[in-house]
């Protein structure tokens, strides 16, 4: 269980800086997820 435990905690602090990366991507490539959505319509 404490291992479980231990997992758990450092999938959510991963998950915490994934989401940190994500927003500085999205600052920097936002216009590519935008000109990808244009052109699946």
């Amino acid at each position: 269980m404490y291992v479980l435990h231990v997992a758990k905690t450092l999938n959510f602090v991963e998950y915490l800086n994934f989401k940190e990366v994500l927003q500085q991507m999205d600052l920097t490539f936002g216009w590519f997820e935008q000109g990808a959505l244009l052109e699946n319509l």
